[in-house]
């Protein structure tokens, strides 16, 4: 009986100690967050850039990044930069190695993480696209917290609005904000398409056609004004629609006519519509000469 109690009894000790050891393991790290906290005091804000690069373990980095904030916050409440501009927290995070938008509306980011990124309760941090103003259509963000240092590459399906896209990166910490606008692309649904149309009695009746090619609403409109040009109108949203006059008046519309479209884009943010007539299927076969040649050139938001 002896030999159980003083058994327990050491099991009891042995309990106590290791509860002990636990807390003064905890108080000696929080005393050493603390202490590497008021650390940071001492560091300029360019010391802190410089560290930020350096520190690894997740209580440093945000550490370093909270002491980072703390000094922007009393000196801009709100930082916003032109395309390409210089942003302090932004730029010593992360670097844009490329981005592109493929035809198919998909965006690839790839960036490079120079800063292991916190990941805090109060902060964030993203990357992606907008839409100019003129689109009235948000665009898409990812988060980068947590991230680590190094290549990452980042990919998101746009709306497919026919307009520039602005990559963007934006930080948000309490009360300040900074954003980076990265550079500027024109999300264009290809680069060139050729489409032929026989015009009809409906054509005709409506005084317009409707270019017919995939996603892409191009409609060709007002031929029946007699000494005036015809309009191309695109649609990029429902209810969004922009619209151009071609460049020299425009015969009326008749059936049998035979139009060919040329629609394609520059890097500018121009869609350009080339618009040749001919007067019927057989004409155009025979290597005839058109009725009509004119082109339209639409801008588009950027």
């Amino acid at each position: 009986m002896k030999k159980v109690v003083k058994k327990i009894i050491g099991v009891m000790l042995a309990l106590c100690l290791f509860v002990e050891a636990g807390l003064q393991s905890n108080a000696e790290s929080r005393w050493s967050n603390y202490n590497y906290k008021a650390n940071l005091k001492g560091y300029s804000l360019e010391q802190l850039y410089l560290l930020s690069h350096q520190v690894e373990k997740p209580v440093e980095v945000n550490a370093v990044f909270e002491e980072i904030i703390s000094r922007l916050e009393v000196s801009s409440k709100y930082s916003t930069q032109a395309t390409g501009a210089s942003t302090p927290a932004i730029d010593s995070y992360i670097s844009l190695i490329k981005a592109s938008v493929s035809t198919s509306h998909v965006l690839t980011i790839e960036i490079n993480v120079k800063s292991n990124i916190p990941s805090i309760s109060y902060f964030d941090f993203t990357i992606g696209y907008e839409y100019p103003g003129a689109c009235r259509t948000d665009g898409t963000k990812v988060s980068l917290e947590g991230m680590s240092k190094g290549k990452h590459t980042i990919t998101i399906n746009t709306k497919g609005l026919v307009s520039g896209i602005n990559v963007v990166a934006e930080i948000k910490a309490r009360d300040y904000k900074e954003r980076k606008v990265f550079k500027s692309l024109f999300d264009k649904p290809f680069a060139c398409k050729t489409v032929f149309h026989e015009i009809n009695s409906n054509d005709v009746m409506m005084d317009r056609v409707q270019s017919k090619i995939p996603d892409f609403i191009l409609l060709l409109t007002c031929f029946g004004k007699i000494g005036k040009a015809a309009r191309v109108a695109i649609t990029i949203l429902e209810g969004l629609n922009f619209v151009a006059s071609f460049d020299t008046s425009t015969p009326a519309m008749a059936v049998g006519q035979y139009y060919r479209t040329i629609t394609d884009f520059t890097t500018d943010y121009q869609c350009n519509v080339t618009l040749t007539i001919y007067a019927s299927v057989a004409s155009y076969k025979a290597g005839e000469a058109p009725i009509y040649n004119g082109k339209s050139t639409i801008y588009l938001p950027h």
